[in-house]
């Protein structure tokens, strides 16, 4: 009785599943004839029995764009949908999708048809919101790598043409992974700096550094610092800059640059001096060592036509490397080197760099120097006080010197300012303000 009852049971499903089966064949014959009102009515009435014959069925409706139906976004939830379904269909199910050609490899191709098509339209459209969409909703498709690179590329040309600190920030906080993110961080770093200290004034290069310690350009906003505290290039503005600004990395040369200008002179006392106003001074050794050299006498010498100096011991102290050397005076000595002339320290290395047709030697951290016959005025560091200009320019008289340009004659005073113009024709030198002079000649 049992037995009886169990087979009309399972004749009885047997009879259901191929009726429904009858309706899915109906809906992909309804879709051979392009009758989409049909088909697409069958298969939805078919989704929860034939789950994955049905869906691809729609998503086959919604592809095509022939139809009132057509829409991709609609086609590719269907194939996904069939995908899934096709790993849990019933064994019953599964003879009908045999006898209707549906594979995997059928669902995985009209998956890719889907995702290219829309891929293509999205390519068109060329923004970063479309792709950003495709990217999201299309997850499986083959061209989801394409598509973040391209939408990566045009997002960061909008940041670059904003070229903001906050629009290279939003892009590298958006998509983190880009290849572009590294640039636009860097772009951001540089922006940020250029933005907080568009006025270049001092306080806003300050509170860049406080508020941003590790940004890159700190460094540089470090070196405005100390270009501005020592704009004034004196003893007092580089001493001010290393009490108020110890941690600047500039500190090691605001140090030198008082050393320097401190001991222009060269001479052996004022270095002894300079180490008893600035013991804190860093390179004590420097110090100690520039003493020994500006009190031990140089000698010069010749050796086969070339010049350099010795000792007192006979030790040669600087090499036979020039066509001629002048006395040391304030630890410069004018020298000769391929036809021009420049300076050279005790140490044998070039303080001033031979570029000049003619040099005297150093007066009051001053020398003449000439160029293309024309005649200026240096200091100890080779930096030109007065321009190369003059015919001639004559010894200092009364806080006055003579000089010649354009052949007409003038004065100069201590500052180098031409206190009376080049404008005669002749001029006598300054011996005194009692009305006493005496000619050039």
């Amino acid at each position: 009785m049992r037995k009886g009852i169990l087979s009309i049971l399972v004749l009885f499903f047997e009879l259901v599943n191929f009726s429904h089966a009858s309706n899915i064949e109906k809906g992909y014959e309804a879709l051979k004839i392009y009758d989409f009102f049909k088909a697409r009515q069958i298969f939805y009435k078919s989704l929860k029995k034939q789950p994955t014959a049905a869906s691809y069925g729609l998503s086959q409706i919604f592809f095509n764009d022939k139809n009132p139906f057509h829409n991709l976004d609609s086609a590719y939830i269907m194939i996904r949908m069939a995908d899934t379904s096709l790993v849990k269909e019933k064994k019953s199910n599964l003879k009908v999708l045999q006898k209707l050609e549906i594979d995997s490899l059928k669902i995985k191709a009209h998956h890719d048809s889907i995702c290219f098509k829309a891929y293509h339209q999205v390519l068109i459209l060329n923004n970063e919101e479309a792709f950003n969409k495709y990217i999201d909703f299309y997850a499986t498709s083959p061209k989801i790598n394409q598509a973040i690179k391209k939408r990566n590329f045009i997002a960061f040309e909008n940041a670059k043409q904003q070229n903001t600190s906050l629009a290279y920030k939003l892009f590298f906080e958006k998509y983190p992974s880009a290849t572009e993110a590294k640039t636009a961080k860097d772009l951001y770093d540089l922006m940020l700096y250029k933005e907080f200290t568009s006025n270049n004034n001092l306080d806003s290069y300050l509170k860049f550094i406080k508020e941003y310690p590790t940004n890159p350009y700190v460094f540089d906003a470090q070196n405005k610092v100390y270009e501005i505290e020592t704009k004034n290039k004196t003893i007092e503005s580089y001493h001010q800059f290393i009490q108020k600004y110890p941690d600047n990395p500039n500190v090691k040369q605001a140090w030198q640059n008082i050393y320097v200008l401190y001991t222009a002179d060269g001479l052996p006392e004022t270095f002894v001096e300079f180490k008893l106003e600035y013991p804190e001074f860093p390179f004590a050794e420097q110090v100690q060592k520039d003493i020994e050299l500006a009190q031990m006498p140089f000698l010069k010498v010749v050796n086969n036509g070339k010049w350099g100096f010795i000792d007192t011991t006979g030790n040669i102290r600087i090499d036979y490397n020039f066509s001629w050397v002048g006395d040391f005076n304030g630890g410069l000595a004018e020298a000769e080197l391929n036809g021009k002339y420049g300076y050279i320290d005790k140490k044998g290395e070039v303080s001033i760099p031979f570029i000049f047709d003619e040099v005297e030697k150093f007066i009051n951290k001053r020398a003449i120097v000439s160029q293309n016959d024309k005649k200026g005025i240096i200091n100890r560091k080779g930096q030109i006080i007065l321009p190369i200009e003059y015919d001639d320019i004559f010894e200092f008289n009364e806080s006055l010197a003579l000089v010649i340009k354009n052949g007409k004659y003038g004065y100069i005073d201590e500052h180098l300012v031409e206190v009376i113009p080049a404008k005669f024709d002749d001029a006598l030198f300054f011996f005194g303000w009692d009305g006493k002079s005496t000619s050039r000649r």
